[in-house]
């Protein structure tokens, strides 16, 4: 009984229960514990082969309940395996559906954290999905999908277009695509800004000289002027030229 989970909690429950009924089947005790091996009214024979039989299938159950389940169920006061397996039944799978109502609740209510990557926010969702199949209430990958998509920021638009147009993928790759986004993303960043602060700083720049233009007709500060203006273009630092509209170089 080693490799049986130890029961010691609602958390474990179901696990728990699809384990012990197939070691007590292995054992043809399973019927004690559901009751359809009923105990003999008369045959002194028979009743003793039966109580055998159930304090087997009670010492099962008992090996393989945490203390604070035993004590949580008065396991005392239970005088037959399928006394005791019917109080865990009673107790647990309660707390298997309020535990399932919790998780549903918080996985559609999930909204995207900006402080922590895409990654990590559908880590988050794989994290309450895999909770609930664990209790027994499976998600769809199309109901994930859906989920994830929910909660993209706008950048992410163009994939979520894609993967709608051609909806043949798994939910693994799904999963890959965004990541391979969200890197390419944290390439492209640094030379985005690179490029704005240059632009912002070629703008001042381009003011600056501008005015001089206007203020200074010396023909050396006009062309010192358009070849810086020319330099910027050349260089991509320049997307806009509304700062010399109207202005012949």
């Amino acid at each position: 009984m080693q490799y049986i989970s130890k029961l010691e909690g609602a958390e474990s429950f179901l696990l728990w229960k699809f384990q012990i009924q197939i070691l007590l089947q292995s054992r043809s005790l399973l019927g004690y514990v559901m009751g359809s091996e009923k105990r003999p009214e008369s045959d002194d024979d028979a009743v003793k082969d039966w109580e055998k039989n159930d304090a087997k299938a009670k010492l099962i159950i008992i090996k393989t309940c945490s203390k604070k389940v035993l004590i949580q169920i008065h396991v005392m006061s239970l005088s037959t395996s399928a006394n005791i397996y019917s109080k865990l039944k009673s107790i647990y799978e309660k707390d298997v559906d309020h535990q399932k109502r919790a998780l549903l609740t918080q996985l559609y209510s999930y909204q995207f954290q900006p402080s922590i990557s895409i990654t990590k926010n559908i880590q988050n969702v794989e994290k309450l999905v895999v909770k609930l199949k664990a209790l027994g209430e499976p998600v769809s990958d199309e109901n994930v999908v859906a989920k994830i998509i929910s909660i993209l920021p706008e950048d992410y638009s163009s994939i979520v277009a894609a993967w709608e147009a051609h909806d043949d993928g798994t939910l693994e790759n799904f999963i890959e695509r965004l990541a391979t986004f969200e890197n390419q993303e944290k390439i492209d960043l640094p030379k985005r800004e690179e490029s704005e602060v240059l632009n912002t700083s070629a703008a001042f720049s381009l003011i600056f000289f501008v005015t001089l233009y206007s203020l200074d007709k010396a023909s050396k500060v006009r062309k010192g002027v358009s070849r810086l203006f020319a330099l910027l273009l050349d260089k991509g630092a320049l997307s806009h030229t509304e700062f010399v509209d109207g202005l012949v170089f």
